[in-house]
C-alpha cells in the first residue's frame, strides 16, 4: 500500500479523530494515530507534508466537504429554489453537522487560534514572518475550501472574477457564523442561523444596489455618448456640440 495514498490518510484521520478527546487536536495525537496504523512518526512528512496543518485541511475536505457533497446527492431541494436559499440551506445543514461534532470543532479551533503552533519549530514549510497573521490566514483558507464545496454543490457556473469573489464572500460568512457557533450550545443553533440569514440578506441587498447603480450608470453613459460622440464614435466638434443644443437649433437653418 502506498504510504501517502488516500486510503492511508483516511485511516490516520479516523484514528486521530477517535483520540481527540484524550490527546486533543495535537501533534501527540497525530503521532499516536500513525503508530496505531503501524507507521513510524518519522514518516509523517511523507504522508502529511505540513503535519497537523495538512491533516486539518484533509479533515475539512474529507468530512465537512464530504457531508456537503452528500447533501447534494441526497436531496432534490437544491434543484428547485433560488441561489440564496440554496446557500442558506447548505450553511445551516453544515453547521448542524458541525454541532454533532462540537467538541472536535472546539479542539480544532483552539489549535488554529494558538500562535505557538505557528512557530518555526512546529512548521515544515511555513515562513516565520508575520506569524500573528497565520491563524487568520489558515482560518480563511479552510473556510474558502468549504465555500468552494458549497458553490460546486449547487453547480455554480461563474467564471473569472465572479468565481473568486463569490467564494471569498461566502468564506467570510462561514467564518463569522463559525465564531458565533463556537459560543453557542450545540443543541441550539438559533444565533448561528440568524447570523447566516443576516449575512446572506446583506449580500443580496448589496448585489441589488450594485446592479441598480450599474444600470443607472450605463444609462447616463449612453446619454453622454449620444451628446458628445458622433456615430463613428469620434468626439463632436465644438460646432456640432453647439448646433445640438435646443436653443441653438432655433437659429440654425437647414
Amino acid at each position: 500500500m502506498i504510504i501517502n495514498s488516500l486510503e492511508v490518510k483516511s485511516k490516520i484521520l479516523d484514528s486521530f479523530l477517535n483520540q481527540v478527546s484524550v490527546f486533543g487536536w495535537s501533534k501527540k495525537n497525530l503521532d499516536e494515530a500513525l503508530i496505531i496504523n503501524e507507521i513510524k512518526p518519522s514518516q509523517l512528512e511523507l504522508i502529511f507534508e505540513n503535519g497537523l496543518f495538512e491533516l486539518t485541511e484533509f479533515f475539512i475536505k474529507e468530512k465537512i466537504c464530504g457531508n456537503i457533497e452528500q447533501l447534494k446527492l441526497n436531496g432534490s431541494y437544491l434543484d428547485h429554489v433560488k441561489t440564496d436559499h440554496k446557500i442558506t440551506f447548505l450553511l445551516e445543514k453544515t453547521f448542524e453537522f458541525l454541532a454533532k461534532n462540537y467538541l472536535l470543532m472546539l479542539d480544532m479551533s483552539h489549535f488554529i487560534a494558538d500562535l505557538n503552533n505557528f512557530l518555526p519549530k512546529n512548521l515544515l514549510n511555513f515562513s516565520s514572518k508575520n506569524s500573528s497573521l497565520k491563524p487568520a490566514w489558515l482560518g480563511l483558507k479552510l473556510s474558502y475550501i468549504v465555500s468552494d464545496a458549497m458553490w460546486k454543490a449547487i453547480d455554480d457556473q461563474s467564471t473569472d472574477f465572479n468565481y473568486y469573489s463569490k467564494r471569498i464572500i461566502l468564506s467570510k460568512i462561514i467564518l463569522r457564523s463559525f465564531f458565533v457557533f463556537l459560543k453557542e450550545e450545540p443543541s441550539n443553533l438559533n444565533k448561528t442561523k440568524l447570523v447566516i440569514k443576516q449575512e446572506i440578506s446583506r449580500v443580496i441587498s448589496f448585489a441589488k444596489n450594485k446592479k441598480f447603480l450599474i444600470e443607472k450608470g450605463k444609462k447616463h453613459f449612453e446619454l453622454l455618448a449620444k451628446a458628445f460622440l458622433t456615430q463613428e464614435n469620434n468626439l463632436k466638434t465644438c460646432r456640432e456640440l453647439a448646433s445640438s443644443l435646443p436653443f441653438i437649433r432655433l437659429f440654425v437653418r437647414n
